[in-house]
């Protein structure tokens, strides 16, 4: 996926190495092949028309633009990890779900006062609403229908 000509897996591939400091140990960390990895700083180096990294005594030094674009490629992947790949948090002591059940006579007289005193100790913003079983009620809740109010 590009975004302005750029690349975005790129912007994986730069933190793993700015973080790791070796193509390396950056392609093992992403389950890369090291040349898939080196090919991946020369796209960089051709987007970013600078070398990006160079070696000095044998280790890998990033250029001052890839020092420069270290904390801003790590807060843009954590901000998107935060915000599009982890699950959102349920409270349910906050939530305000409702939810609508099919049950029978014997569950409704039997279960429900049990269930209902702990889904509203923990979830006190539910709404819970029963529907008897009745021949079709349950066709029709799979398919989207209301039985009754």
């Amino acid at each position: 996926m590009r975004f302005e000509g750029l690349d975005l897996n790129l912007l994986i591939a730069l933190d793993a190495i700015l973080e790791e400091r070796s193509v390396m140990g950056a392609s093992r960390r992403l389950h890369l092949s090291q040349p898939a990895m080196s090919a991946a700083v020369g796209r960089l180096r051709q987007y970013f028309n600078d070398e990006i990294f160079t070696i000095s005594q044998r280790k890998l030094v990033p250029t001052p633009l890839a020092q420069s674009l270290e904390r801003p490629t790590r807060d843009i992947l954590l901000r998107i990890r935060a915000n599009l790949i982890s699950p959102p948090k349920f409270d349910p002591a906050s939530s305000e779900r409702r939810f609508r059940l099919v049950v029978s006579d014997y569950a409704s007289i039997v279960l429900m006062h049990a269930v209902m005193k702990r889904v509203y100790r923990a979830a006190p913003r539910f709404s819970l609403k029963f529907f008897p079983s009745v021949i079709g009620s349950m066709t029709s809740f799979s398919e989207g229908r209301s039985i009754s109010s």
